[in-house]
């Protein structure tokens, strides 16, 4: 530092904050011979409130001597965090101003020697006593201080305010990178609608520039019917209702295209919270509409192909106990309806369970515990009819979803109404008809018409003459369509099997159930559902009623169900068969 002057004398410990604080111009004024002692009075109470205004001063204000502290309030303590005056009294200056102020500091106070004047304020870092760097504010002036010229200095602390702006304007970039960088589109326009920013994002949403939209009205964007929800929702908002801040609306592309957007608005206000515009974000929805609708139309045709099936089909959660989801035919079986099931809880429908099948349900759920996802669960039990009569059901069930610790979660379940075959098995008890003997009756049964073998398959179920070959042969189980028709045209299938005998098409099924795949069995029952339920519909409902259920016309609907099916499983044999 440059040549000092000789420092002043150190003030006592008390005597440092009782000494005059006195302008430089009042320090270069002459002395009036002629002051009377109640002048002399005045000043020193004069000088005394002075004093005492700025030791109870919550600013900080300290007074230097060629460089040297000399005077320190207590806010400046604790601005430099010092616990006594001592620790400051008889420092340099430039023991508490960083070096690269040192220069224009020196500027500044020769300045203020010089002109006599204070100076504003101005923005400095100081140094702590624990080291530490703070912003400060100061503005000083020429005063005199124990008969010596010297420099007051007012000192505000803004380091606060300083990391609040470093915050602030952190906070206004990450804004701007996350505006300018985010996917969705986004925008600003005031209550008028007119924009007045926008980012990358919905250029590429719209095509145009930012350039091309700023300063236009939002309608440049928006479809007849989105201009009219906007200003509706603008006139409504201003008005204090209260709305929901995401909705859809269809904005327009430079090129004219429509674009369905999900929108989320939010009122941009001024200090004093008066709404003076807004900021929106859109989304293209358009892919997620799609796969919405496509995921729509899937659940409606799994849903119409569950309630098409003949059997009921539901499924049981074992975290809840309760059955998540059963088809329609749960109606035409039992009487209930889906809501009656749905939601339900296992020892909610061991009431529906007869007496006698009781105990089978009582371990029912352990069951899966150590099953794997190849196991298969039977049963046969009876459940109360909603007309308070008991039906025999034939239930069949698997794991379907596991959790992720692999505990089984979920099982699917399908029960197929076994009451009539049970009452034929009950009838037939005393002679049972074995399957080999099942040709030799059809073929006697034809004969005894009086019809060839292509004439009896063309009657009956517009079979040709080799499927009723095989029938006869043994070499194919005879065909729901074949059962069905003989039936229809009024035969019986007791008077024809015989009185005492199960049915042909009990054992059929039964076959069919053990014998072939799930794909198989759906195939027969597709082809000749579709062609009975085109040709015949009348003679199926007598039919079905002969063996206790509910016919339930086909919808066309159904029948393009029952047709889809039919492809897939033409399209499975085809792969098979290659």
């Amino acid at each position: 530092m440059a040549e000092r002057r000789k420092r002043p004398r150190r003030p006592s410990t008390n005597q440092h904050t009782r000494q005059p604080l006195t302008s430089a111009s009042s320090h270069r004024r002459p002395p009036v011979r002629s002051t009377t002692a109640a002048t002399e009075t005045a000043l020193h109470e004069s000088e005394e409130r002075y004093r005492q205004l700025v030791e109870l001063s919550p600013t900080p204000v300290a007074v230097h001597v060629d460089g040297t502290l000399a005077y320190v309030n207590p806010a400046a303590l604790a601005l430099f965090g010092a616990q006594s005056a001592e620790e400051l009294i008889g420092k340099s200056i430039w023991d508490i101003v960083p070096s690269d102020y040192h220069e224009q500091t020196k500027q500044r106070l020769s300045q203020i020697r010089s002109e006599g004047r204070a100076a504003e304020f101005r923005e400095l870092k100081l140094i702590r006593l624990d080291g530490e760097l703070i912003d400060v504010e100061v503005a000083s002036a020429a005063i005199t201080y124990a008969g010596h010229p010297a420099i007051q200095t007012v000192i505000r602390n803004i380091s606060d305010q300083k990391r609040v702006e470093q915050a602030l304007r952190a906070s206004e970039e990450r804004y701007r990178n996350l505006f300018e960088n985010a996917n969705d589109a986004i925008a600003t326009f005031t209550v008028e609608g007119i924009t007045t920013s926008l980012n990358r994002g919905a250029e590429v949403l719209l095509g145009w520039t930012r350039d091309e939209l700023i300063g236009q009205s939002y309608n440049t964007v928006l479809t007849p019917a989105a201009r009219t929800i906007a200003a509706d929702r603008t006139r409504r908002f201003l008005a204090g209702e209260d709305m929901p801040s995401i909705f859809e609306i269809e904005m327009l592309r430079k090129d004219g295209t429509p674009v369905l957007t999900e929108a989320r608005t939010r009122p941009i206000r001024d200090r004093q919270g008066t709404v003076i515009g807004f900021q929106g974000t859109y989304r293209d929805i358009r892919e997620r509409k799609q796969a919405e609708h496509q995921l729509r139309e899937s659940q409606q045709l799994q849903e119409h192909i569950a309630d098409t099936l003949p059997e009921i089909l539901y499924l049981y959660d074992l975290a809840t106990r309760r059955v998540l989801y059963c088809n329609r035919r749960i109606t035409t079986v039992l009487g209930y309806t889906p809501a009656d099931i749905e939601g339900k809880t296992i020892e909610h429908l061991r009431q529906l369970v007869h007496a006698d099948d009781a105990a089978q349900f009582a371990t029912w759920d352990q069951q899966f515990a150590s099953a794997s996802d190849d196991d298969r669960f039977e049963s046969r039990y009876r459940l109360k009819h909603r007309n308070g009569a008991y039906r025999w059901l034939h239930v069949r069930e698997r794991i379907c979803t596991r959790t992720e610790t692999g505990a089984p979660a979920r099982i699917l379940g399908i029960a197929s109404d076994i009451t009539a075959t049970r009452s034929i098995h009950e009838l037939a008890g005393r002679q049972h008809l074995k399957r080999k003997d099942l040709p030799a009756r059809l073929r006697a049964f034809r004969e005894k018409l009086g019809y060839t073998q292509a004439e009896f398959g063309r009657i009956f179920g517009g079979l040709n003459q080799r499927q009723i070959g095989s029938y006869e042969t043994g070499a194919a189980d005879p065909s729901f369509d074949l059962l069905f028709a003989l039936q229809a045209h009024g035969y019986p299938l007791e008077y024809i099997l015989g009185p005492s005998s199960p049915t042909l098409l009990d054992e059929t099924l039964l076959h069919l159930t053990s014998g072939y795949s799930q794909q198989a069995v759906m195939a027969q029952l597709a082809e000749a559902i579709q062609r009975m339920a085109a040709q015949q519909r009348d003679a199926i409902a007598r039919v079905l009623r002969e063996l206790g259920l509910d016919p339930t016309p086909f919808t066309d609907t159904e029948r393009a169900l029952v047709e889809r099916a039919q492809e897939s499983v033409a399209l499975h044999r085809k792969k098979t068969k290659s």
